[in-house]
């Protein structure tokens, strides 16, 4: 993370708040065009502050959006209001795309999750010294047994993901 430029986006997104305040005390809420354009263009850079830090990219789309969409609100000018109601779409593509490959790269991980989950939980069964041969009133061959059915899942998973990764290589 650039913390300059992060702190950089913190205090145009402080300005704007605080001139929209200012404004919006000293006027009772009746804005002229140029203070509504000020405010507007202040909310715009501190949108486009957030997109040039590099912080976790959802966390600053939405926290851009959010800003490009009060722009919006103060803009007095239609094609300016289109400008940024394009930005906004764009945003909302980039947003969308970033949890999609998110859930996809967890998707890919959950095989061997599993997998490590269900070889530590066949040691744990099989083991006698670690449990004991008290795990619920079970005998030992029946924790064996257990034991036995969680290697072979964790087998199972391993060869899943192994094979998954194996075909996303040859890609």
């Amino acid at each position: 993370m650039d913390k300059p430029k992060y702190d950089a986006a913190r205090d145009n997104e402080e300005k704007a708040y605080l001139k929209e305040q200012e404004l919006l005390g000293s006027k009772n809420g009746e804005l002229s065009n140029a203070d509504r354009l000020i405010l507007s263009r202040l909310f715009e850079k501190a949108a486009q502050s957030h997109l040039g830090t590099e912080n976790p990219i959802e966390n600053q789309a939405v926290k851009a959006i959010g800003l490009y969409q009060r722009a919006e609100m103060y803009s007095p000018y239609q094609n300016v209001k289109d400008r940024i109601g394009k930005n906004i779409e764009k945003l909302q593509i980039i947003k969308l795309s970033h949890k999609q490959n998110l859930e996809q790269k967890l998707g890919k991980n959950i095989p061997a999750i599993l997998s490590i989950a269900f070889l530590t939980s066949a040691l744990f069964f099989t083991s006698s010294s670690l449990t004991g041969n008290v795990v619920l009133g079970f005998g030992e061959n029946n924790l064996r047994f257990i034991g036995s059915g969680f290697f072979i899942a964790g087998l199972i998973c391993a060869f899943i993901f192994l094979k998954e990764r194996r075909k996303n290589k040859k890609k």
